[in-house]
Parts: C-alpha cells; sequence; structure tokens
C-alpha cells in the first residue's frame, strides 16, 4: 500500500523489489490487475489459475447473478433430481474431532506430509493458529481427522451469505494425498456441518491434482476461477519445468486473504 499522495513514483515497485530480494520464496495469490503487470515488468514465473471446484446441496445451488429470476428458478428445478442425488448424505469412514486449537500434533503432520508436495505454505502449529485461531474478525470451523487416536489430517472451513444464497468454504486441509479415504471422510463432515447450516453449496480452490480428483469423486465440479497464482522460488535452485507443473502444488483458498 502506498499513501495516494505519494502514487506513481515507482514507491510500490521499490517495495516488491525489496521483497523479492530479501525472500527466499515469494508468493502473490488473487493479485490485482496492476499487481499482475507489476509481477510481469519484474520478469516473474508465469501465473497460473488455482481450480475452483464446487459441490451443489440444495435447489438454489444452481443459480447465477446475471440470469433473470424465471431462468433461475427453471434451472433449479431442472437440475433438483441431479442434485439431490450429489448431495445425498454418505457415512463417515474415520474419527472426526472438532477442535479450537492446533497443537503439536499438527506440526508432526506437517512434517510427515511436506515430501508429498513440491510447493506449499509450511502448515504447522504456529501458522495454523495465527491463521485460523486468532483473527477476531473471522470464525473458522476446523475438524481434525483421527485413526485411533491419531492424528491424519484437517480441515477448515466457513459459513458466509451471497447474494443468491448461503455458502461454506472449504478454505484449507491437509491429509496425505494418497490417503483417498481420510479425504472423503474430511469432505463428508464438511457436507454435514453445511447442511446443518442450510447452506446451499460448498466451494474449495484445490492446485494439487490428487485433492482435485478426490473433490471430483465427492460430488464436486469445476466451476470458473479468477484465482490467480504466482510464485517465485530465489533460495534454492529450482529443476527444469518446476514453475510448469503444478500437480503436485498444494495450494488452497486459505494461503490467500480473499476470504477475509
Amino acid at each position: 500500500m502506498v499513501a495516494p499522495e505519494r502514487r506513481r513514483q515507482g514507491i510500490g515497485e521499490a517495495l516488491v523489489r525489496t521483497w523479492d530480494r530479501n525472500s527466499g520464496a515469494v508468493l502473490s495469490l488473487g493479485a490485482t490487475n496492476e499487481g499482475r503487470k507489476l509481477l510481469d515488468r519484474l520478469r516473474w514465473p508465469e501465473a497460473h489459475i488455482v481450480p475452483c471446484l464446487v459441490k451443489p446441496l440444495t435447489r438454489r445451488a444452481v443459480r447465477l447473478p446475471r440470469w433473470p429470476a424465471p431462468i433461475n428458478r427453471l434451472v433449479s428445478a431442472v437440475t433438483w433430481p441431479f442434485v439431490h442425488i450429489v448431495a445425498r448424505s454418505r457415512p463417515l469412514r474415520a474419527e472426526c474431532e472438532p477442535i479450537r486449537r492446533f497443537d503439536s500434533s499438527f506440526s508432526d503432520l506437517w512434517e510427515k506430509l511436506a515430501p508429498k508436495f513440491d510447493l506449499a505454505v509450511r502448515r504447522d502449529a504456529a501458522y495454523l493458529n495465527w491463521r485460523y485461531i486468532e483473527p477476531p474478525h473471522v470464525r473458522y470451523f476446523v475438524v481434525a481427522l483421527k485413526r485411533q487416536g491419531e492424528l491424519h489430517g484437517y480441515a477448515v472451513y466457513r459459513h458466509r451469505h451471497e447474494p443468491l444464497g448461503r455458502v461454506t468454504l472449504l478454505v484449507d486441509f491437509l491429509v496425505d494425498p494418497e490417503d483417498v479415504a481420510g479425504m472423503k471422510t474430511l469432505l463428508r463432515w464438511v457436507d454435514r456441518a453445511a447442511r446443518a447450516e442450510d447452506t446451499d453449496k460448498v466451494r474449495a480452490y484445490a492446485m494439487n491434482a490428487a485433492f482435485r480428483r478426490a473433490l471430483r469423486r465427492n460430488g464436486y465440479f469445476a466451476v470458473k476461477s479468477t484465482l490467480e497464482v504466482s510464485v517465485k522460488v530465489n533460495a534454492v535452485q529450482v529443476p527444469p519445468g518446476f514453475y510448469d507443473d503444478t500437480a503436485r502444488w498444494h495450494i488452497t483458498y486459505g494461503d490467500s486473504d480473499q476470504d477475509r
């Protein structure tokens, strides 16, 4: 942010250059058009779109603000039988425990799973508490996935009103990408929480290919996304193709401040 009377003097670019030069890795998520132009001038690697997926839960889920009300009602009626099948409740396959604090076991989980990803924000307990527990102005809900008392993953979500209904945002999650049953259990828990809040749909952003497959298998559909991510690694030499192959990157909506 630059004071209005000091804009157009190169201060913003100087700040970004300093941030870039003094950071081991830099990430921009949801940049404005002006911000994107600045990163292009600084020759950052090409940006990528973070895919968005949505799971409909009610007949009100398939509506768009630009459509007239009669069209929205017609589409809702036509798609309801399909939505009813997709949104039906399914049993959990593991223990899910709501929590209000991330303890050291979440740091241990991160250390265990970090090698599974080529790129991800460090999700240890200190970061997770700072990001999801301590903010006074946003209420997040957190559920931990456990098997025989051992932590295997978590999901962070919140509910909010939008112009055409109520939405549950799957803000962040972490589980072994190969743990399909674990991911499925977390998604089913979020489904139940969303229904309890009379939510029309659940929305998630997921860059990781394995997680996107799990989402699609659990009733999520890809929709148009405008959330753009730019990454630049300075601390180490990345292998050729690192910025092009994002299948093992783990980036979610929670890595941005778009939901603040």
